[in-house]
């Protein structure tokens, strides 16, 4: 197939779902597909290139930060992105297409499908859905309910990564079609290396992600030795960094700012710590922890239903925002032996490929009509 990937965030810049439309996308090459990503241009980033075979189209919107995007920003991509495929389609024929995030993304497949007759596929990824993270976006939600629902409705499929993600779509729209695909990573490229009293946590640095309750319950326990390692970046970093120097946990909170996905920094810091923890308040589909359990980390996560996923690869839990809870266990595994995790081959992104290649397929030789 040739597949068209429309997606505001495909990495260097974005999260976690960015990084799952990647690993996905680089997947389908491999599956004998042509991939072509069409995605926001970044500061210095070029407007074209190759990576992984997939074929990669920056378009010019704005945006200030690099892992974070503003709705006004989202917008200016949506408007970007019509005005490029309005001309491009022309020369490039395209199967099907799939869409990440339904809202900015799944606005301009939308669009497509009206103009050129392509069916889209989109995959959610928490932000954009209603009831995800009503700190940011509950009034914007609420503003833009009904051409969500258009969208949604329009689509052949949604996929979400988890049943919590799929549960809060379906609050939104009871009629939405959604089945369940996890996010997938390639196992092979993550290895267990020479392991140190390292607790390592990756995330956005935003209040909902709980770094500052990490920070408080190792603060609280015999720490001697150990060390705190935050890579990631965002609006709330100096404040933890505050927080950090309040607790006196200078000389063993270390910030590593944004760090690139695969990059020699990023590898060695999974391979080298003993102990990952996500203590998020929500979460879709934390590729994190798949990465982290790939390079043989003990695992500590809050007890939301989007990390149950994890029970299988011996995680451990505590409730969430509960500090205590997550000293006593922090304390437990920081006194435990390195071990091997077990059943990494659940997490290979090429059962995930194969689970949406279906849906693609399916949706590629479909005759649906947009229903408006």
């Amino acid at each position: 197939m040739n597949i068209l990937c429309i997606n505001y965030e495909y990495p260097p810049i974005g999260g976690g779902g960015g990084l799952a439309s990647k690993e996905i996308a680089e997947m389908q090459i491999k599956q004998g597909h042509s991939v072509t990503v069409v995605t926001m241009k970044y500061k210095n980033l070029p407007a074209y290139e190759v990576i992984g075979g997939v074929q990669i189209y920056r378009l010019p919107c704005l945006r200030a930060k690099k892992a974070v995007c503003y709705p006004w920003e989202q917008l200016t991509f949506i408007i970007s992105a019509k005005r490029f495929l309005k001309k491009h389609q022309k020369e490039h024929k395209y199967d099907v297409c799939h869409a990440h995030f339904i809202i900015p993304s799944g606005w301009v497949a939308k669009w497509l499908k009206r103009y050129a007759g392509i069916s889209y596929v989109i995959t959610a990824h928490g932000s954009d859905v209603a009831g995800y993270n009503n700190r940011r976006f509950k009034l914007l939600h609420k503003l833009l309910k009904s051409p969500w629902k258009k969208i949604c409705k329009n689509a052949y499929t949604l996929i979400s990564p988890s049943e919590f993600l799929r549960s809060l779509i379906k609050k939104s729209d009871q009629s939405a079609n959604c089945q369940i695909i996890p996010n997938g990573i390639d196992i092979n490229a993550y290895k267990s290396g020479s392991k140190k009293n390292i607790i390592l946590t990756m995330s956005r640095l935003q209040p909902h992600k709980g770094i500052q309750n990490l920070l408080t319950a190792f603060a609280r326990i015999p720490n001697e030795g150990w060390e705190v390692h935050i890579a990631g970046d965002g609006p709330y970093r100096g404040e933890l960094e505050a927080l950090s120097q309040r607790l006196d946990l200078s000389d063993k909170a270390v910030f590593h700012g944004w760090l690139e996905n695969k990059s020699e920094e990023h590898m060695l810091l999974l391979a080298g710590a003993k102990i990952f923890v996500l203590a998020s308040e929500f979460e879709n589909f934390p590729v994190s922890v798949s990465e982290a359990i790939a390079s043989d980390c003990r695992v500590i996560l809050s007890d939301i239903p989007a990390h149950e996923f994890f029970k299988d690869f011996g995680a451990y839990y505590f409730p969430q925002n509960d500090i205590g809870r997550l000293a006593q266990k922090l304390k437990e595994l920081m006194a435990l032996p390195i071990a091997k995790q077990k059943n990494k081959d659940m997490l290979s992104i090429e059962h995930v490929a194969k689970s949406i290649e279906e849906v693609l397929k399916a949706a590629a030789i479909s005759k649906q009509q947009p229903r408006v």
